[in-house]
């Protein structure tokens, strides 16, 4: 069983991050904000950034999940790993 963490908003309040509703907003430059808001004080934190190509990879990474090819997921979840941190200035 996996271990719940707990998220602590700027306002002190406490959260569970399996309870946390992440929301996607299209920006104008195609890129796609992930973000959530508290549910206290209403206050909207930035999670990371999307693009066309992370999406397909996720998308990638569901099928071959669905299907039981943990060799084409694995490949697909380093690809997505460096597409994430290049897009979110992490390398």
């Amino acid at each position: 069983m996996e271990e719940i963490m707990k998220v602590e908003c700027t306002c002190g309040f406490l959260m569970e991050s399996d309870r946390i509703k992440l929301r996607e907003r299209r920006q104008k430059d195609g890129l796609i904000k992930v973000y959530y808001v508290c549910p206290k004080c209403k206050a909207e934190h930035h999670v990371c950034y999307h693009n066309s190509e992370t999406k397909n990879l996720q998308k990638l990474i569901r099928r071959a999940r669905n299907t039981g090819d943990r060799a084409k997921e694995e490949e697909y979840k380093g690809k997505l790993k460096i597409a994430l941190d290049k897009l979110n200035n992490r390398l």
